[in-house]
C-alpha cells in the first residue's frame, strides 16, 4: 500500500506515490525481501536524505529516511490547497508527487531474462553471468522486484494580485447582494402587512 501502479499507461514498471512513500507501507522504506545472495543482514533498498530540507545544504553524511521521518516532516511532503469557501477559488496550492520505477529481476532461470543481457554484468547474484537486476548500474548488489524512488515534483500555485482584486470585488458584490436580499425580504413583508391593513380599513368603511 502507498503506491499506484502506472505500468498500464507507461508500458514499463512505473509507479506514483507521495514523496518518499509518505503514508505508504513501512516495508517500502527498507525493502529487505529478495536481497542479494550472501548479503549481510540489513541489506536491501534504503531511502537516504542527503540535503537539509530547510537550508537546502548538503548534510555532512546522508541519514536514513524512515516512515517516522516523513510523518515528522509533513510540511515538506504533503499536498494541500487553500480554498476561498464563498467562490470555491484556490488561493494557494502546493502539490508534491513522486515517481518510482520497479527494477525487474535477472534470474537466469526466468524466460524473461534475455533483456538483461543489455545491462552490464556484475555482483554475485548469479555468478557474474547476469546482472542482479535491470538497474544494475545503480544497484549492482541488489536483486530486482523492488520499487526505487527516482524523483518527486514540487509545484506551487498562488493567486495573482489581479485575481485577488477580482476576488475581493466579487466578495463585496456578494456581500452587497446578501444585504439587498435581506432588505428586500423586510420591505416585501412590510408591504404585505401594509396592504393587509389597508384592506381591513377599506372593509370597515364599507360596512
Amino acid at each position: 500500500a502507498g503506491v499506484a501502479d502506472m505500468s498500464f499507461v507507461e508500458g514499463f514498471g512505473a509507479y506514483v506515490a507521495r514523496p518518499n512513500f509518505l503514508y505508504g507501507d513501512e516495508s517500502l522504506y527498507s525493502q529487505q525481501d529478495n536481497t542479494v545472495r550472501g548479503a549481510p543482514d540489513g541489506g536491501g533498498i534504503w531511502l537516504m536524505q542527503g540535503y537539509d530540507y530547510d537550508t537546502l545544504k548538503a548534510l555532512d553524511a546522508p541519514v536514513n529516511i524512515t516512515q517516522e521521518t516523513c510523518l515528522n516532516n509533513l510540511d515538506h511532503y504533503e499536498t494541500w490547497l487553500d480554498v476561498e469557501p464563498a467562490t470555491g477559488k484556490t488561493l494557494y496550492a502546493h502539490k508534491r508527487l513522486g515517481g518510482q520505477m520497479a527494477i525487474f529481476d535477472c534470474d537466469p532461470s526466468s524466460t524473461d531474462v534475455l533483456t538483461c543481457a543489455l545491462f552490464p554484468t556484475g555482483g554475485n547474484c548469479y555468478g557474474g553471468t547476469y546482472p542482479c537486476s535491470s538497474a544494475n548500474y545503480k544497484t549492482p548488489m541488489v536483486k530486482g522486484q523492488k520499487i526505487i524512488p527516482i524523483y518527486y515534483i514540487d509545484e506551487t500555485a498562488m493567486l495573482t494580485n489581479d485575481q485577488a482584486d477580482q476576488l475581493k470585488e466579487a466578495g463585496v458584490f456578494r456581500q452587497a447582494a446578501g444585504i439587498c436580499l435581506v432588505v428586500c425580504v423586510i420591505f416585501g413583508f412590510g408591504l404585505t402587512v401594509l396592504g393587509a391593513w389597508f384592506a381591513r380599513v377599506a372593509t370597515a368603511v364599507e360596512r
